[in-house]
């Protein structure tokens, strides 16, 4: 018999050291006084890095078919077996195979979540950055802070309010957008969410006043890919899946990508406009942050919306 265990991603894994943006000291003479030193804090970069997070999840799963049919998922790692004498597939198991095709057992023996699993900036191999109003870094132990970056994507998001302002986590999106070049041909539903901001209630709207506020300290904030998007998942965590301690009013819900969807996306064939149908986007890819997955829905339901920046 066969059994299959969950995945960590392909080419992924690598770098994401913390990496606090530099203070640069200053030290201007004042005529006929004392040296004053001075302190300048410059702001946190956003430089997409190509690379990806882990999944999260830091245990095994045992193999019960063949024997107790008592299937355990939440056993460490560094067991052979578990109470019910089930076998726990090693590192050296068959039960995964990486992209080069080597044999590296369960999602939970390999990636970052092992070799880089250091909860002081996030949890298991995740690893982030508090970054203040003016864009620059806060420590770990800030009580606030309006954006984060990820440091082993090189990304910076949008953190949710819960005080009825412009980034409420409870406002709601259309999927709207005239980019020709990113709408698959169809710029959706305009203002057909539920907001409280004047300027209407859909992702292009959202986006243009984010960047008009100047939020973190800067105005190139836009919507993230499906895969921007789903490197926030933390599969070791539901309702929501992603690090709360870091990410806080984040809802077990559905929040939109910037990722268009067309209809033959949506038959399973990928968007080659093959098999005669028509590539005209009129769904869009949303990320469901209450168990971590990704789908298509129409683009005048309305849907939760994080923002993110990745530099020039």
């Amino acid at each position: 018999m066969c059994s299959l265990f969950l995945l960590s991603a392909c080419g992924g894994g690598g770098g994401g050291t913390v990496s606090p943006e530099p203070v640069t000291p200053v030290t201007p003479v004042a005529g006929g006084g004392d040296v004053v030193p001075v302190t300048v804090k410059t702001a946190v970069l956003a430089k997409s890095t190509g690379k990806l997070n882990d999944t999260g999840i830091t245990l095994c799963a045992d193999f019960a078919a063949d024997g107790s049919k008592r299937h355990n998922l939440d056993l460490s790692c560094a067991l052979l077996t578990d109470s019910d004498s089930d076998p726990i597939p090693p590192a050296n198991s068959l039960a995964r195979i990486d992209c080069q095709g080597k044999s590296t057992g369960q999602d939970g023996h390999v990636g970052r979540d092992v070799t880089v699993n250091d909860v002081s900036d996030g949890h298991a191999g995740f690893s982030f950055t508090k970054v203040a109003a003016d864009g620059t870094a806060l420590s770990a132990s800030a009580s606030a802070w309006p954006c984060v970056k990820d440091n082993v994507t090189g990304l910076i998001w949008e953190v949710k309010t819960d005080d009825g302002g412009l980034h409420d986590k409870d406002w709601t999106y259309s999927w709207y957008s005239t980019d020709s070049t990113q709408n698959g041909g169809s710029p959706g539903t305009p203002t057909a969410g539920i907001c409280g901001a004047p300027s209407g209630c859909d992702t292009e709207a959202y986006v243009k006043a984010v960047n008009a506020a100047g939020w973190c300290g800067a105005s190139d904030w836009r919507m993230p890919s499906q895969n921007e998007l789903l490197s926030l998942i933390d599969l070791s965590r539901i309702d929501p899946a992603i690090d709360t301690a870091y990410f806080p009013n984040t809802l077990a819900s559905w929040y939109w990508s910037g990722t268009s969807a067309t209809e033959f996306d949506l038959a399973g064939g990928g968007a080659t406009g093959s098999g005669g149908l028509s590539i005209v986007a009129t769904h869009a890819w949303y990320i469901g942050f209450d168990y971590g997955y990704d789908d298509t829905d129409s683009r005048n339901i309305d849907k939760h919306v994080r923002l993110v920046r990745s530099g020039k």
